[in-house]
């Protein structure tokens, strides 16, 4: 009777069947049974499809519905594992849940933003070997001009009537002052005269001596 019992309670997967913690699809699969192979039921839960099995020493749950079992002749299919005679009916008790520890995080200081930088006040001008007024270069001299663009007569006039060229200490740029020791020249009915320094002829105001505007 005992060899009877055990072979009743024998399954075989009819096909490959996967082993979870618990019964119901959602819980993790441990394992597998491929098809052909056997598996001892331990038990199924009454109403359900879900069996305890043991597989090789592997306790676990599987769905009974593709498993089979021997009866005489034949095999059944295990499809009310609950109502086969040598199957108990078993209840199934989850785990308990085990407190989770809640994870260190070190704490954030929040620093404050850095402050805003500071508003410049005007850029000191740079004095030449001249003094003022005598080839001083601004630092900064297109943060006061404006560039002008001359009239055609004007650039026509300048580039037909060359002049000799002055050596310049500096950067020859719109915004630039030229030393007293150049000579400025006139353009007929123009507000701005003209020179030529370092090979570049440029446009400056006589009032300020100031480069308006660089014939490139």
């Amino acid at each position: 009777m005992a060899g009877a019992a055990h072979a009743q309670t024998t399954g075989t997967a009819t096909t490959d069947l996967n082993i979870r913690s618990g019964p119901g699809p959602e819980q993790p699969v441990i394992g597998l049974i491929k098809a052909h192979q056997q598996a001892r039921i331990l038990g199924c839960i009454e109403g359900s499809l879900w069996c305890q099995i043991d597989y090789r020493g592997q306790i676990g749950w599987s769905y009974s519905q593709y498993m089979s079992l021997k009866a005489g002749s034949g095999t059944i299919v295990v499809r009310e594992p609950a109502h086969v005679a040598g199957i108990p009916v078993i209840t199934y008790n989850p785990p308990p849940t085990v407190a989770v520890a809640p994870t260190y995080r070190p704490e954030v200081v929040a620093f404050p933003p850095p402050p805003p930088p500071p508003v410049m006040g005007p850029i000191p001008t740079v004095v030449g070997p001249g003094g003022p007024g005598a080839g001083a270069i601004g630092t900064d001299p297109l943060a006061t001009m404006t560039p002008i663009t001359p009239p055609a007569l004007v650039g026509a006039y300048v580039t037909a009537n060359v002049l000799p060229s002055y050596p310049y200490p500096g950067e020859v740029v719109v915004g630039a002052t030229v030393p007293q020791t150049i000579v400025l020249n006139n353009v007929p009915d123009y507000r701005y005269q003209y020179t030529y320094v370092n090979n570049t002829p440029v446009l400056v105001d006589p009032a300020t001596r100031r480069i308006v505007y660089v014939f490139r």
